[in-house]
C-alpha cells in the first residue's frame, strides 16, 4: 500500500494471526477484531474499574502486551443487555441449549481488539467504532437527507439536488471531525450536537425586536465546540 500515515481497521471476518503478522512486517499501522472464539480472549481480562463512557454507554476495558501487539479487549454494558436478552429469547424457544447459552453469557457485548498501535484503549475504541463511516455517510445521505429520493424532473434540477445533499454531507463530516478534535466523540454523535442546536430560536417581532433564547446547556455546548456562532446581545 506504501501508506505509512494511514490505520487499516477491518471486521473480525479477516482475523488471523498470519495476517496481523504479514501486516506488522509490512510497516502498517492497523485494527484487528478477535473472533468470539479465540483463545486470545484468555489473555486480557475486563478491568471492573477501567471505565469510559461511549454516548450514554459505559465501557469496561483491559489491555495488555501480546509479543509486538497490544490486546484491548472492552465490554459494552448496554450491548450486553441487549445480546443477553436475545440469547434467553431464543433459549426459550428451544433454539439455543443451556450450554450454548452459558459458553455465550462469556463474552455478552465484548470484543476484543489486537493493534501494533501503542495508544490509549479508549482511542483504541473509537478509532474501531470508525470503520463502517462511509457506510453510515451513505445511510446519512440517503436516510436522513433523501438524496436519493427526488421529485424534480429535469436534468439541472436534479444537480442541484444532489449538489446541495453533498454540500450537507460536508458540513456533516466537518462538524463531527470538530466534534472529535475537541474529544467529545464519546458522548456527542453529529445528531445530537443537532438537536441540540435546535433548541435555540430567534424570533423577529414586528416592531423590529430581536427576540433570542438559547439554553444554558447549549452555550457551555458551543463554547466547547468552538463554533460562538451566537450574537451577544449588549445593553
Amino acid at each position: 500500500m506504501n501508506r505509512k500515515d494511514l490505520t487499516l481497521i477491518m471486521d473480525r471476518g479477516f482475523f488471523s494471526e498470519e495476517k496481523f503478522g504479514v501486516l506488522h512486517s509490512f510497516g502498517l499501522k492497523f485494527l484487528l477484531p478477535v473472533k468470539r472464539n479465540s483463545l486470545l480472549y484468555g489473555r486480557v481480562v475486563v478491568e471492573e474499574y477501567c471505565v469510559f463512557v461511549y454516548h450514554g454507554s459505559l465501557i469496561r476495558f483491559g489491555k495488555c502486551v501480546y509479543g509486538d501487539y497490544w490486546l484491548c479487549r472492552f465490554k459494552d454494558e448496554s450491548m450486553a443487555t441487549v445480546e443477553e436478552r436475545v440469547v434467553f429469547m431464543k433459549f426459550s424457544e428451544g433454539v439455543y441449549s443451556m450450554e450454548q447459552v452459558e459458553e455465550k453469557k462469556r463474552l455478552f457485548g465484548q470484543v476484543l481488539i489486537v493493534s501494533n498501535l501503542d495508544v490509549g484503549a479508549e482511542e483504541v475504541y473509537l478509532l474501531y467504532k470508525r470503520r463502517d463511516a462511509v457506510e453510515k455517510r451513505f445511510h446519512t445521505f440517503k436516510g436522513v437527507l433523501d438524496a436519493d429520493v427526488s421529485y424534480v424532473r429535469d436534468n439541472v434540477s436534479v444537480f442541484g439536488h444532489v449538489f446541495v445533499s453533498f454540500l450537507s454531507m460536508f458540513i456533516f463530516a466537518k462538524l463531527e471531525d470538530v466534534i472529535r478534535r475537541v474529544g467529545l466523540l464519546c458522548r456527542y454523535s453529529v445528531e445530537d450536537v443537532l438537536v441540540e442546536y435546535s433548541k435555540a430560536y430567534a424570533v423577529l417581532t414586528v416592531d423590529g425586536f430581536l427576540d433570542y433564547e438559547v439554553p444554558k446547556k447549549l452555550e457551555l455546548l458551543d463554547k466547547k465546540l468552538g463554533l460562538n456562532i451566537f450574537p451577544i446581545l449588549r445593553s
